[in-house]
């Protein structure tokens, strides 16, 4: 019998919860963070101890000692990072939409945001145009027109953003416009 325990590390950070955890390995090597809006996210760092130092929250790996909540960058890496939305149907479900346009607004940055949006819960995804979030300062508004050699109607529709960089970004909000059918569809 195995009797071997492993020790898991965690902390209460910016109104986060930071678990150091083993997946498939016999050592720490991922960092769960459950956050403010009740998600789970993985983080590919290892937190195998952790100590509360003025006010902040520090971590050590074999690599080093970390502190946690600062910096856009994973050992000076860009950090990839996306958000998936739950389906959206749109008011009621048995109606066809025609998706016209996406709005989108963002903080400015020099990062790219890559938007992908998926219909009626299958897993294919399909594309917007790549957007530089750095057409205006402070808070942008943008236009991202559905393509036409690309699927458009649904019953249902998520989205799907995602940036890789070294600096801040910060998505505000989606507004979504559509026609709905006047017939149920099958």
């Amino acid at each position: 019998t195995d009797t071997s325990t492993l020790k898991l590390v965690g902390a209460y950070v910016n109104n986060r919860y930071w678990l150091g955890v083993s997946i498939s390995s016999s050592a720490n090597n991922k960092v769960l963070v459950y956050d403010r809006n009740k998600d789970w996210q993985r983080y590919n760092i290892p937190m195998n101890a952790g100590v509360f130092y003025k006010g902040n929250f520090y971590f050590g790996n074999g690599g080093g000692v970390f502190q946690a909540e600062n910096g856009y960058n994973d050992g000076g890496n860009p950090i990839t990072a996306y958000y998936k939305t739950k389906n959206f149907t749109l008011g009621i479900l048995n109606y066809r939409k025609t998706f016209d346009d996406f709005y989108m607004t963002t903080t400015n940055s020099d990062l790219t945001l890559q938007t992908q949006y998926y219909v009626d819960g299958v897993n294919t995804s399909y594309n917007f145009a790549n957007y530089t979030m750095n057409g205006e300062s402070g808070i942008q508004d943008f236009l991202l027109p559905f393509p036409f050699s690309q699927l458009n109607t649904g019953k249902t529709i998520s989205f799907k953003w995602t940036v890789t960089g070294l600096s801040r970004w910060t998505i505000l909000n989606g507004n979504l416009y559509y026609t709905s059918d006047t017939i149920p569809s099958d």
